[in-house]
């Protein structure tokens, strides 16, 4: 689901220096609700000391698969 704004509701807007940068009108996206619902709670799990632990752990295996795939060529038969 879209917002699409006319040029005439959005160019004498006050704060649209900090809503866009773009030259046109704006045009501002929403996800279904289930998606944004979802999209909330994974950031709101984002706060807890356990989820940092686990993603620090991740991280520190996607860093190691990168060094190997990018740096030693491993991808390249």
């Amino acid at each position: 689901m879209a917002a699409h704004f006319r040029p005439r509701q959005c160019g004498p807007c006050p704060t649209r220096s900090s809503c866009t940068r773009g030259q046109g009108p704006r045009t501002v996206y929403f996800l279904p609700r289930y998606l944004h619902e979802l999209q909330a709670r994974n950031r709101a799990d984002q706060h807890d000391p356990a989820w940092h632990k686990l993603y620090a752990l991740r991280s520190g295996a996607e860093g190691t698969i990168a060094e190997l795939a990018l740096g030693h060529r491993a991808r390249h038969g």
